[in-house]
Formats: structure tokens, C-alpha cells, sequence
């Protein structure tokens, strides 16, 4: 059944929800701007007054107490379980930012239960909406380089200063706020830092592309620094297939950059997104495919939430960006900080 219009309400309102996900709802003729929840008066009546919400509050219960169809949470990366099982209770679809939660049992409790109400959970993982990505996804499963056995994926972004707690400040008639970056920078705010702010984007990117199932996970220590600006984890997968990312903080100057390779049996799939998109495909008979992009998609980072609006209209509509994706993604980052205590492998969905 298609609705004509749909309500959505949004807690967490900073930089990026402010930038991205409620000057993208607004656009959409369908969306009601209906509620918005955020710390702060002034800025929330800002915000109130620039996107004309008919409601806003500090206080999400107040929120989640009205007729809402979504719920977009955007708040800081250790309140994105409570926020959206709050919302999953009161029978609300809800876009999540990554990471999904910060501990596997979290996780699987909002996956469980989006799945029992038959209610959407759709992640915020813009890398999924490229042609290329999508395409990548397609061969692998026609089998254009036969069985998986090997994944290797690096990752650069350009967040060092704001995991070291400098503040960003952006310009530009789209920012309403610049980053804050006690989010990012305070451990008991950010909950770990590179893996939860950057590596959950090439983890679900890469879950997206392969549909492998982690096992067991190695990481290693970063003791040099309150917060994580790099990170290197190994992972143990079903069909005897390993994968190992590698994740680093660059300055706010360099562009973000990610690599995937995926080895198999017949050939190679390579991905790199970062100035340009570039997909190659290589089969043992040395052939060669390069992927030319004909959709020209360049704004995908506001694709998941067109996606999930699509989704509230018509909920036979595709979600590109699952819950599985962010559960994985919990799976293994949640695992990855236990190794680094223990010096050992870590069962992904262990305590």
C-alpha cells in the first residue's frame, strides 16, 4: 500500500542531519517535516524556523509521542540504540546514521525487533547507491570471478583534526553547524573513534558488494592516542574466506578515499572510491572490464535518505542499505575493540 505523504521526525539535528538528511526530506514533495529534537534552544529554534517543522523539542519522548511514519536519529553514535529502539516501540521506521549500535546485543535486539513488527530499518551508507557498487554486487553473484577467497579493503578520510578534537569550521549557505567535536574526540561520546565514525562505511560497503558472514575478528591496538585515528582488523568468514581492513584518519584537506579487492577462484573485482570511481573486473583468461558509469550519480550520500522516504511511500520499494549491513557492521566493530583487550580472536556475537 503507497501513502501520498508520510510524516518524519528527526532526532539529533547537527552538521550532518542539518546539511544532508533534513535539507533532502524537504525536497521532497511527499514529506511532511513534522518533529525535531536536538540540545540547545537557540539552535533548535533555528532549525525549527529555517526547515518550518511544525514541532521541536530537547526531549525525543516528546517526539516519538506524535504521528510519525520515520524517524531519522543522527544523535551521538552511543545513543543510536536507545533513540531508535524507543522508536521501534512506539511502531516507527527508522533511518539510522552508523553505526547501527556500538555493542552486539544492541544490535541484533533492533534488528529482532524491526523484523517481528515488520517495521524498516535502513542505514545511512551512501557507498551502497553507486552504479558501481551495485554492479560490483550483480557480477558477483553471476559468478563473474567464481568463489570468493580473499577481500582486501583500505580506507582513508579526512577526519584527524576532528578526532583530536580540533573543531572544523565550515562554510557555506547549506551549514547551518559545524561539526562538534567532543563527538568525535570524547571516548565516552564517540565510543572508540576511526572504527565507529569511518570504517563502518567501508565494512557495510563491502558486506553490501559480497554478502560475506564474519566470523571470528583480529584487531590491533591503537595505544598511542585516547581515540582511535587508525584502525587494522582481520576477519575469519564462513566459506573458509578471510578479509582484512585497514582504516586511517587523514587531515581535512585529503579526500576520502576507499579500496576494495575482491579475490576469488576466476578473478578479481577492484573498487576505488575517491576523486574518481573507478570498478575493474579481471578474469584468469587476462580479460579486462572497466565499468563505465553511465547514471552519473555524484550526490549518493543522499541517497539513503530519498531511499528511505521511497521506502515509507511504497514499502515494497528496494532498501539499499538493510539492517543486516549495520548488523554485521556491529558484529565486527564491537568484536574488533574485545580483541584488542584480549590479544586473540573474538567471536563476533560473543559478550
Amino acid at each position: 500500500m503507497s501513502h501520498n505523504s508520510i510524516r518524519l521526525g528527526f532526532i539529533g539535528a547537527g552538521w550532518w542531519a542539518t546539511s544532508n538528511h533534513i535539507p533532502t526530506a524537504q525536497k521532497r514533495k511527499e514529506v511532511i517535516l513534522d518533529s525535531v529534537c536536538r540540545l540547545g534552544t537557540d539552535e533548535l529554534k533555528r532549525i525549527k524556523e529555517k526547515f518550518n517543522f511544525e514541532f521541536a523539542s530537547e526531549n525525543y519522548k516528546e517526539l516519538l509521542e506524535r504521528d510519525l511514519d520515520g524517524v531519522v536519529i543522527s544523535s551521538p553514535h552511543g545513543l543510536h540504540y536507545e533513540h531508535s529502539k524507543q522508536a521501534l516501540q512506539k511502531n516507527i521506521n527508522v533511518l539510522i546514521e552508523k553505526p547501527m549500535a556500538t555493542k552486539s546485543s544492541e544490535a541484533k535486539e533492533l534488528f529482532d525487533m524491526a523484523n517481528k513488527k515488520n517495521l524498516s530499518i535502513l542505514m545511512s551508507h551512501g557507498w551502497n547507491y553507486l552504479p558501481e557498487s551495485k554492479f560490483a554486487r550483480k557480477k558477483l553473484k553471476e559468478g563473474v570471478i567464481g568463489e570468493i577467497q580473499n577481500v582486501v579493503c583500505n580506507q582513508s578520510s579526512g577526519v584527524r583534526e576532528l578526532l583530536s578534537g580540533e573543531q572544523w569550521n565550515l562554510k557555506g549557505s547549506e551549514i547551518m553547524f559545524s561539526p562538534e567535536p567532543k563527538t568525535w574526540s570524547d571516548p565516552e561520546i564517540a565510543q572508540g573513534g576511526y572504527g565507529l565514525a569511518q570504517m563502518t562505511h567501508a565494512l557495510a560497503l563491502t558486506f553490501f558488494i559480497t554478502e560475506i558472514n564474519p566470523l571470528r575478528v583480529f584487531s590491533i591496538n591503537n595505544p598511542n592516542s585516547k581515540i582511535e585515528l587508525f584502525k587494522s582488523i582481520i576477519l575469519e568468514c564462513e566459506k573458509n574466506i578471510s578479509a582484512t581492513f585497514t582504516g586511517s584518519s587523514t587531515h581535512q584537506n585529503t579526500y576520502n578515499n576507499c579500496e576494495i579487492k575482491i579475490y576469488g577462484t576466476e578473478g578479481t573485482i577492484i573498487l576505488i572510491i575517491g576523486e574518481k570511481i573507478k570498478l575493474e573486473i579481471f578474469n584468469k583468461n587476462k580479460n579486462k572490464f572497466t565499468y563505465k558509469n553511465e547514471e552519473n550519480i555524484k550526490n549518493n550520500i543522499f541517497e539513503p535518505t530519498n531511499n528511505f522516504i521511497d521506502i515509507l511511500i511504497n514499502p515494497s520499494s528496494k532498501n539499499w542499505s538493510e539492517s543486516e549491513l549495520g548488523l554485521k557492521t556491529t558484529y565486527v566493530l564491537d568484536a574488533s575493540y574485545r580483541s584488542q583487550k584480549s590479544i586473540k580472536f573474538e567471536d563476533i556475537d560473543a559478550e
